[in-house]
């Protein structure tokens, strides 16, 4: 699946036309220049007020509109906490687990998240391959 991803995003890469609105602007106002000559075609992006404090600010308060006025994102949002919780929650209980039952230090039960984490990445790889 991993090679997959990485063959499709490039051939993404090459074959997929440019969608950013500064570039493409960019191209016209530098295509109009030829034509015309005339060394005054800008576009809305090369404002000289547009500064990167400005930018950085509104990009920063992006989200916080988007979850205080979307309900999708509210939900998304909801739903990803939820899912982090439980797994803060695994994390948190998994060396009480091996510590009182199995009587093992608290470095050796922490060695089980290493197992753990092996089998994860193994089992979701292995799913899509019938031959392991």
């Amino acid at each position: 699946m991993s090679i997959a991803t990485i063959i499709t995003q490039f051939l993404a890469a090459l074959s997929l036309r440019e969608t950013s609105a500064p570039q493409i602007l960019d191209w016209k106002v530098t295509a109009r220049t030829k034509r015309t000559g005339r060394s005054q075609c800008h576009s809305e992006y090369d404002d000289p007020e547009r500064s990167i404090t400005n930018l950085v600010g509104r990009n920063l308060i992006r989200p916080f509109r988007f979850i205080g006025t979307h309900p999708i994102i509210q939900l998304l949002a909801f739903y990803v906490a939820y899912f982090y919780g439980v797994l803060y929650i695994m994390v948190f209980i998994f060396p009480l687990l091996w510590t009182p039952k199995y009587h093992q230090s608290i470095g050796n039960s922490s060695l089980n998240y290493i197992s753990t984490g092996i089998g994860h990445v193994a089992g979701s790889q292995s799913k899509f391959d019938t031959n392991l």
